[in-house]
């Protein structure tokens, strides 16, 4: 268990506080409340954002995007049978997979809306990069 100062604490000890009495807390101490918290787990803070791209220069200029990033970035999703899947997306691979979503996603009905839902994860917040695929 990790000493923190005394500021640290204090600050921990507030959002839990307003964690436990339903009090809005600001996004920006939530973030910090983690990092403190999990830092001393041992736990990495993962950002995940639902992501759509329907075009294949989505695809093309997200995989840039994402090659750019210094940590890794992974994308989650279905394929039409429910099962879970999950590549870089930095690799030659994701774009394979992901223009095969694409042009599977229009032969998907309506209902199955795990085939629709992709997901981007990594250790550092990378929303302004890729807010144009977050829906």
């Amino acid at each position: 268990m990790k000493n923190y100062v005394q500021e640290e604490q204090a600050f921990i000890d507030g959002v839990e506080f307003a964690m436990d009495w339903n009090l809005p807390i600001p996004e920006e101490d939530y973030k910090k409340y983690y990092e403190l918290t999990n830092k001393r787990e041992g736990v990495k803070i993962m950002y995940r954002y639902h992501i759509e791209l329907n075009t294949s220069s989505d695809i093309v200029e997200f995989i840039d995007v994402c090659s750019k990033i210094p940590s890794e970035v992974i994308v989650n999703g279905k394929d039409e049978n429910g099962s879970d899947w999950s590549l870089s997306a930095k690799s030659f691979l994701c774009v394979v997979v992901m223009s095969a979503h694409l042009q599977n996603k229009q032969k998907q009905m309506a209902q199955n809306a795990d085939w629709n839902t992709i997901y981007v994860e990594c250790e550092e917040d990378i929303y302004n990069k890729i807010s144009k695929f977050v829906v």
